[in-house]
């Protein structure tokens, strides 16, 4: 039941995605869970990017530090070298501040309950220390230089923020705007008109590019997941179809085939931990006069009654029923020895008999009888398990010839 409820939710989730897939996802919001799993795929990926690109990052920031302060010292009017020159340092300091926080964020505790804070904190520090930076430099040629930088560095921190359009956007507009106020309440230089115009045309640059990414990793992200569906079903159908290649369809017990592949691994097994092996055959008395007298259908019935009654029987997890072929049992018994199963086998036989099946044709009994027969050994290197299979297949024909309706087991 479990199984097919969740099979259920999965095939609903399965058309919700290719519902999704086909429609416009421009400006479009998943549902609520689905939109947490998106959130978490970005944040994901920014994580990654920021542990594998850690030293990149950390080189070309000193790159730029070290080209800064040559150009700042290179080309300053000596009135304001020093000037900016602790200007660029000022900025250094801080933006390498920011950068050693985003660096940081992928190991920090809470990171996922808090990740849309720290990186939020990150992006919008980063373009506002920028915007406050380019006031503290009057002459006009660090004016455009400064504007370049700031619509390079806002452009990227839309791009890697990991964060989805919408948050970065706020973080960033906040940022410029406390950036303005905090220039104006100091008195610094600011021509506003042209902060806004390169401030504007960052953001405006940043917001298409973060929703073009957006939207495409939307659209990625719904083909991973309806993969990771698709692959969840096919690997459940895989099972199904595994479990019924090795389970008899009629008794529901293991078939032949499970149990030469159960007998050849635990033959293994016992043969290098010296344990003793046992298998139980079993044969349904006067199955076909049954099948003649009363019908294939209650025939089945009657098979199926007694695997239940074998599989009630054998209780650890090593032991194996199963179905040999027509009305053929077999129970394989792993760490047992001669007189352990013949024990099993006799509550077998009295759990069967309990069932009390009419069988008006039998030569033995007014009901459903079985033979068995019992065998088992220790392993040795140069044994095979067919001798075991042949022994106790032997025990049952020779519990048929002594009058069927018992037990023997091999000598």
């Amino acid at each position: 039941m479990t199984s097919s409820r969740s099979g259920g939710d999965r095939e609903s989730r399965i058309r919700d995605i290719q519902s999704l897939l086909a429609s416009n996802l421009q400006f479009r919001r998943f549902r609520p869970e689905l939109e947490e799993g998106f959130i978490a795929h970005v944040r994901d990926r920014a994580q990654r990017l920021s542990r594998d690109s850690l030293w990149i990052t950390i080189i070309m920031y000193l790159v730029t530090a070290v080209l800064g302060l040559w150009q700042v010292d290179r080309f300053s009017d000596p009135v304001y070298r020093d000037g900016n020159l602790a200007a660029m340092a000022w900025l250094l300091v801080v933006e390498g501040f920011l950068l050693a926080f985003v660096l940081s964020i992928p190991y920090l505790p809470g990171r996922e309950r808090f990740y849309r804070l720290y990186a939020s904190f990150s992006s919008g520090g980063a373009v506002g220390v920028l915007f406050y930076g380019a006031s503290l430099f009057p002459e006009p040629y660090f004016n455009v230089f400064i504007s370049y930088v700031v619509i390079l560095a806002t452009v990227v921190t839309y791009g890697v923020a990991g964060l989805v359009t919408r948050h970065t956007a706020v973080a960033c507009l906040a940022a410029v705007l406390l950036a303005i106020a905090a220039i104006r309440s100091q008195g610094l230089w600011l021509d506003l008109g042209y902060l806004l115009a390169y401030g504007g045309l960052a953001n405006a640059i940043g917001i298409l590019l973060s929703f073009l990414l957006e939207s495409r990793d939307r659209v990625t992200f719904l083909q991973s997941q309806l993969l990771a569906l698709e692959k969840d079903r096919l690997d459940e159908y895989a099972a199904e179809v595994e479990q019924l290649s090795r389970q008899d369809a009629l008794t529901g017990l293991a078939n032949r085939r499970c149990f030469d592949e159960t007998v050849t691994r635990e033959w293994g097994l016992a043969c290098r931990r010296q344990e003793s092996i046992a298998v139980i055959f079993l044969d349904v008395d006067f199955f076909k006069p049954y099948n003649d007298t009363y019908g294939h259908p209650a025939g089945d019935a009657v098979l199926r009654q007694v695997g239940r009654a074998l599989a009630a029987t054998v209780g650890r997890p090593a032991d194996l029923a199963a179905r040999y072929g027509g009305e053929e049992f077999v129970v394989l018994l792993p760490d047992t020895d001669l007189d352990g199963a013949h024990a099993i086998a006799e509550r077998m036989a009295a759990a069967i008999a309990a069932l009390a099946i009419p069988h008006g044709r039998s030569a033995v009994a007014e009901r459903i009888t079985v033979s068995m027969g019992v065998a088992a050994t220790t392993p040795t290197p140069d044994s095979v398990c067919g001798e075991l299979i042949d022994a106790a297949d032997q025990a049952v024909y020779a519990a048929k010839a002594a009058g069927r309706n018992r037990i023997v087991t091999a000598a």
